[in-house]
């Protein structure tokens, strides 16, 4: 969709020509991949690790993301000290919920998207964000 400009616009109310005015998404997933044709700049961290750091980035305002797209599973860890093998996000989602209700840190307009199969970790996952965050299933 294209927008008609109005030369009388004041030069700030007119859109950068040059400027990404495509909906910028990190997807936290360790397989899912979405089409890169939609209109959408997608970020992917595919690790625990990496998508840790994106939210801390994002929450700093280092990186900026108009919606963050989380899977409850993320795979195995590599680690074979690791007791539990199987990552989640769920340190991360209690993070976030931490920064909210201890620091009230809140990034009211990024949106969640829960892509997750997993009912049972979908149902946690909003249970635990929507009373900071707008979310999506």
């Amino acid at each position: 969709m294209s927008k008609v400009l109005d030369k009388r616009a004041a030069p700030e109310e007119v859109p950068s020509l040059t400027a990404d005015t495509r909906r910028h998404i990190l997807v936290i997933d360790d397989m899912r991949t979405y089409n890169a044709n939609d209109g959408r700049h997608y970020t992917y961290a595919r690790t625990f690790d990496k998508g840790l750091t994106a939210v801390m980035d994002w929450m700093d305002g280092i990186q900026s993301f108009d919606e963050i797209w989380l899977d409850h599973d993320l795979g195995i860890d590599p680690d074979p000290w690791n007791a539990e093998r199987t990552q989640t996000i769920r340190p991360i989602v209690l993070w976030l919920v931490e920064e909210a209700l201890i620091f009230n840190r809140i990034r009211s307009s990024t949106k969640f998207r829960l892509i997750t199969s997993n009912p049972v970790g979908r149902d946690w996952m909003r249970s635990q964000l929507e009373k900071w965050y707008e979310v999506y299933v």
